[in-house]
């Protein structure tokens, strides 16, 4: 079983939503900044903001219940800040 949200919405809006001229962005990063940009409009159900708040609660220093009652665009930013401080604290960054 996928640990992925299903997908939102078809994502092709042109150049590569994190700004890079090639797209290295998983689809689900895609999502998540898509969400953050505010182009669709896109307000995420119940399991996808229980995905998001799972993302968050797995990264250490991240308190899940902190973010609970965010907007869409908060619990999208909020797992891209958990992935990257992840990535920091584990020097890949």
């Amino acid at each position: 079983m996928s640990t992925e949200p299903t997908p939102l919405s078809c994502l092709d809006h042109g150049p590569c939503v994190c700004g890079m001229a090639a797209c290295w962005c998983p689809p689900t990063e895609k999502v998540l900044r898509t969400i953050i940009d505010g182009r669709d409009d896109i307000v995420l159900t119940d399991d996808q903001r229980e995905w998001c708040l799972q993302e968050i609660g797995r990264v250490e220093g991240y308190n899940r219940d902190d973010y609970k009652n965010g907007t869409s665009a908060d619990l999208a930013r909020a797992v891209l800040e958990a992935w990257t401080d992840y990535c920091r604290d584990k020097g890949l960054l």
